[in-house]
């Protein structure tokens, strides 16, 4: 069932004595909740919490993009995933402002 993002770092699946996945969960928090125009989502809480998503628009389409926030990764729809966020962040805003680079598409 589709829960909407509720900005507490906490409802966020982690290993609880995992510091590194506690950590990769705040700062991923932090900037989910700097995004005010994304609407996040875990597309099915109750079978993977620790799998959130949102879509967004790029070039005029709809995109969808999938985040696991403490394993500090994140995958454009259909492309391999991006680790660490700070790299996918990065994808993101020069997706977002036009830049045309080339990027692998996965099969």
């Amino acid at each position: 069932m589709r829960v909407e993002w509720t900005g507490d770092w906490t409802d966020c699946f982690y290993a609880k004595r995992d510091w590194e996945q506690e950590y990769n969960v705040q700062a991923w928090a932090d900037w989910a909740n700097a995004q005010t125009h994304m609407d996040f989502y875990w597309p099915n809480y109750d079978a993977s919490p620790w799998h959130i998503q949102c879509m967004i628009e790029i070039d005029g389409s709809e995109v969808e993009v999938n985040f696991w926030p403490h394993k500090n990764k994140a995958q454009f729809k259909y492309e391999k995933a991006i680790e660490p966020m700070s790299a996918f962040i990065a994808e993101l805003q020069s997706r977002v402002n036009g830049d045309d680079d080339d990027f692998d598409v996965i099969e």
